[in-house]
């Protein structure tokens, strides 16, 4: 058991509300105190799970993880962009809720991240959560009959796809990092041994993102590729966002896995395709 945070109050009474976000105190009488604890626990999470109509004979596997306060159901959407023939498309949940509040109200979210600056509480929840996305890949390969496996995340749910796959360089066959980081100090280097050769890395972020600096998907770039990793950097005309064309384009290099040198991807991710597709600027 974590404690994140204790508040004080002089008084002795104190009710207990569970809420989404933690537990919430309230002063009976006098006062009460009010903390955040963190229990490890034991539950079932549901996975968004989309198959296609006429699959493929073992379609690849596309597991989702979302961004920072974003939902399942929101990140499903990418279906209607995925062209045929489709993968096996799984939507995983993030664990640990958040109240994001605007102009329009409050809406509830997700973090992959503990909501909490504990260090120590992050030693612990980070791998577990790890282990999470691992066993839900491990239960969808049993019940379906899928071909390769491939994490996209997108923001936040980058460094949790980059983790995976170099923690499990033979369950997992591609990262689609979508407008997020890489974080090699929070990662052991014998993974990046292990997994050199084995994960190949398309990165896709947009040119005008105001929240993840593009910069960082650069710098991954040149990490990884400096380890023996084949990488993908797309580049686009867009902000933090994934835009349909660079989905597109990632599922046809998941399609077409051994376009990793950059000299032959473009013209070959540009020419089969059509005009979905823009070309690189």
């Amino acid at each position: 058991m974590i404690r994140e945070k204790r508040m004080k109050c002089p008084a002795a009474v104190l009710l207990v509300i569970l809420t989404l976000g933690g537990g919430a105190g309230l002063c009976i009488g006098e006062a009460a105190s009010q903390e955040t604890i963190y229990i490890e626990a034991g539950f079932l999470s549901p996975v968004l799970v989309r198959v296609p109509a006429e699959p493929a004979v073992k379609p690849p596997l596309l597991v989702v993880l979302h961004g920072r306060g974003d939902t399942a159901a929101n990140m499903a959407g990418m279906w209607n962009g995925l062209m045929d023939p489709k993968p096996i498309l799984a939507v995983l949940e993030a664990p640990y809720p958040m109240l994001l509040t605007g102009d329009k109200g409050s809406v509830l979210g997700w973090s992959w991240d503990p909501l909490s600056p504990d260090e120590k509480l992050w030693e612990q929840a980070v791998p577990k959560t790890a282990m999470y996305i691992i066993n839900t890949i491990l239960a969808l390969r049993k019940k379906y009959e899928t071909g390769e496996v491939f994490l996209l995340g997108h923001s936040q749910g980058v460094s949790y796809a980059y983790r995976v796959a170099l923690q499990k360089p033979d369950l997992v066959k591609g990262v689609i990092a979508m407008a997020g980081y890489l974080d090699p100090e929070r990662l052991p280097q014998k993974w990046f041994s292990r997994a050199s050769g084995k994960v190949s890395v398309f990165i896709g972020h947009g040119r005008k993102d105001a929240q993840v600096d593009p910069e960082d998907s650069r710098k991954a770039k040149a990490y990884l590729s400096e380890r023996g990793f084949a990488v993908i950097l797309d580049e686009f005309e867009g902000g933090h966002s994934m835009t349909w064309d660079v989905v597109r384009r990632a599922q046809a290099w998941m399609n077409g896995i051994g376009m990793n040198d950059e000299t032959a991807y473009w013209p070959r991710i540009l020419s089969p395709v059509g005009p979905v597709f823009n070309s690189p600027q």
